[in-house]
């Protein structure tokens, strides 16, 4: 009869764990981010690569991660660039959202000199550059978009 009850006990899962017991230990039905920030997300699938014996660099826990995103979070991590390291890309998706904006402008041609200077736009657009899957584009791009980007002052002095 204990043993019995042992084995049944051994066999299932915690309550609070939505997961299945197999031979290999618990494997975990779903990772999904939910209501929860990307901190507290990200905490969950440390604790599954933890469970399971995985590095965090472990395709299966990246994918885990990617897959469970809320849909506006994957569609950061995406524009983003899933084969950069999974903590760089919760390092990015813990930044502030107007960040993919940014990106997004600059891709776009969009971005706005503003009341910056010329060399602090240039730093700017070199490191959106860098954030974008641009980071390819040649030196003539960049240049068209500084320009573009530049107030009209700045650009009729280039002009001459």
């Amino acid at each position: 009869m204990v043993s019995s009850t042992i084995n049944w006990v051994d066999q299932s899962t915690p309550p609070s764990t939505p997961g299945l017991r197999s031979n290999q230990g618990i494997q975990i039905l779903t990772l999904t981010q939910g209501n929860s920030s990307i901190s507290k997300y990200f905490e969950n699938v440390k604790s599954y690569a933890m469970l399971t014996g995985k590095d965090l660099n472990d395709v299966e826990v990246k994918e885990k991660f990617l897959v469970g995103l809320s849909p506006d979070n994957r569609k950061r991590a995406e524009e983003f660039g899933y084969k950069k390291p999974l903590k760089v890309i919760v390092k990015y998706l813990v930044r502030d959202p107007t960040l993919s904006t940014e990106i997004q402008k600059y891709k776009a041609g969009e971005l706005k000199q503003g009341n910056e200077s010329v060399r602090a736009f240039l730093i700017k657009l070199e490191r959106l550059r860098k954030l974008s899957k641009q980071a390819r584009c040649d030196e003539k791009d960049l240049r068209e978009k500084l320009f573009c980007g530049i107030s009209s002052i700045n650009q009729d002095e280039v002009k001459s």
